[in-house]
């Protein structure tokens, strides 16, 4: 009994006692985070759009072709929707479309329409702060009760916890709705 008293006694010596020690077993590290890190961290959700009636023209063949009457797009819509970085999108998230969408005349010569455009982004977070991004987009409308949406977006910046951000990713869906996948960075 009285070995097992002592092993306690040393044992509880050398873990409360830590403290004097300087191995950096025992010691503080201050915590590491992917912020801080400066390399790519995923970027995941999915995002839908609330269109209005403010449209864009779209011209044929490219940006600065006749417009083609019958066919237009969302200048502006809001977005909802949730992502792994910001929660559920604050309702004054928004898109505006850039003038210069057009019906790509290559894949109309082949039966398809699909419009090609450009939309600039401001996703605001639960906690109200924002990333701005540029997507560049198809719409397959050729089945127009199945308007298939694809891209590319580039992170351009940001305020709050996504000051000094960038990144980069994909957008697939059928519209209204897409998912986002990508990388966000942050530069120190």
């Amino acid at each position: 009994m009285k070995k097992f008293i002592a092993f306690f006694a040393v044992s509880i010596l050398l873990f409360v006692g830590s403290g004097c020690n300087k191995d950096p077993f025992f010691t503080e590290e201050p915590e590491l985070t992917l912020k801080s890190a400066n390399v790519p961290i995923p970027l995941k959700g999915e995002i839908c759009m609330v269109s209005n009636d403010d449209r864009l023209d779209v011209h044929y063949g490219n940006p600065d072709g006749p417009v083609i009457a019958a066919i237009d797009l969302s200048r502006t819509a809001w977005l909802t929707g949730n992502m792994n970085h910001t929660g559920k999108l604050n309702e004054q998230s928004f898109m505006t479309g850039r003038e210069g969408a057009y019906l790509d005349a290559t894949a109309f010569s082949q039966g398809k329409i699909i419009i090609v455009a450009t939309y600039d982004a401001r996703i605001v977070a639960a906690n109200g702060d924002y990333l701005d991004i540029v997507s560049e987009i198809e719409i397959d409308a050729t089945d127009s009760s199945h308007r298939i949406i694809s891209g590319e977006y580039i992170v351009t910046g940001g305020i709050g916890k996504y000051k000094n951000v960038t990144g980069k990713g994909t957008l697939n869906g059928v519209l209204p709705c897409w998912d986002v996948e990508g990388t966000l960075k942050y530069i120190n």
